[in-house]
């Protein structure tokens, strides 16, 4: 996700082993050529142990005190640069 609208998250840790430490999330959207195009994109990009921590290497980033999630599907129709050739892949679910 580079060069387009991209935000940061603090959020606290999902990971139950990390449960008092907090994680950084990047938001965009999926690119042009990905099959999950123009759909919300949730990206890890790291543990910290304190929100201080985290805004040291983020310093725009939002502090959350919940989680976000990001829910994307696969469209029922491939896209137009979907070629099945590339890659011996089908579109549909059943071959």
């Amino acid at each position: 996700m580079s060069g387009r609208d991209i935000s940061y998250t603090i959020e606290p840790s999902r990971n139950k082993w990390e449960e008092d430490k907090v994680e950084v999330i990047e938001h965009g959207v999926y690119p042009e050529h990905s099959v999950l195009a123009g759909q919300a994109r949730r990206a890890y990009r790291g543990t910290f142990d304190t929100v201080k921590d985290a805004l040291s290497e983020f310093p725009d980033a939002e502090v959350l005190e919940h989680n976000t999630l990001a829910t994307a599907s696969v469209p029922q129709v491939a896209p137009d640069w979907f070629d099945p050739a590339d890659a011996g892949e089908r579109w549909e679910e059943e071959c």
